[in-house]
């Protein structure tokens, strides 16, 4: 009788699994299946988040001289290579049997600060995530909204502010303004416009001389110019209204850009 492919794909990657742990790894060194095993956690890596995250200096060397003799990993540029996925998920599964979570959350954090430093914070948050550190990810979520005050892409990171506790969100205009724009992108306009109205409360209720009022106001500016919901019937007076909010007027200026560049249709589009 023929065998569903459900059934055919467990004894698949059982015969993988028993031919890449058996016979494939011992044909490398130690220091090569320490390196393999310690970028396992990771789909993709660079020669020198390699280096980083494995603490091998000679991590660069020792990832060319595998994908020189085997099929294990690919080169996609010029110092960024990939696992084969397949071999990815047996190598992982494997490591997982021989070392502790706690070391595995060590390459986490490791590849996090990594790319924290090197400005990708989406990389990094998406490794806070497995951390679950949300401390960490408010932070950079924070500084993701100050680098990119009016940017569509910021619906990538929905994920991380789901795992953010609302009234977490609520004391931040920034995020408040981050919630607002990704329910706006995935088409919840009812949901968008509640935290537009949280940003508005927040006004209200918050005293003239704390500087998160200001960051209210100017959240509120941005999101009227920019929700794709809302659309471009109104949008020169929006922009009048924004260019007073920031000159040097009521609220000073904080020479902080502003990016109208994004994914939707309705936005300006760097014009």
């Amino acid at each position: 009788p023929e065998r569903s492919v459900q059934a055919i794909v467990p004894e698949v990657f059982d015969n993988i699994e028993k031919l890449l742990i058996s016979d494939i790894l011992p044909a490398f060194s130690e220091e090569e299946k320490e390196l393999l095993f310690k970028l396992s956690p990771f789909d993709s890596f660079e020669d020198e988040m390699a280096r980083d995250v494995t603490g091998l200096i000679n991590a660069p060397a020792l990832i060319r001289g595998i994908n020189e003799r085997s099929y294990l990993i690919f080169q996609q540029s010029r110092d960024g290579y990939r696992f084969v996925p397949i071999v990815q998920k047996v190598l992982f599964k494997e490591m997982k049997n021989l070392y502790p979570g706690e070391f595995i959350d060590g390459l986490y954090e490791r590849a996090a600060r990594y790319y924290e430093q090197n400005g990708l914070i989406s990389r990094a948050i998406y490794f806070y995530k497995e951390l679950k550190n949300i401390q960490k990810i408010r932070e950079l979520l924070l500084e993701d909204t100050y680098m990119r005050p009016a940017d569509g892409d910021s619906v990538e990171l929905r994920e991380a502010y789901a795992m953010l506790p609302e009234e977490m969100i609520k004391a931040s205009p920034e995020l408040m303004k981050g919630m607002c724009m990704i329910e706006s992108l995935l088409g919840r306009p009812e949901e968008s416009e509640r935290w537009y109205r949280e940003i508005s409360q927040f006004i209200k209720n918050t005293p003239s001389e704390d500087p998160r009022r200001q960051a209210a106001w100017e959240a509120a500016a941005c999101l009227d110019i920019a929700l794709p919901h809302r659309g471009t019937e109104n949008i020169l007076r929006c922009l009048t209204n924004y260019a007073g909010l920031c000159d040097f007027g009521q609220y000073g200026s904080r020479d902080r850009g502003f990016n109208t560049a994004g994914n939707s249709v309705s936005f300006l589009n760097g014009g």
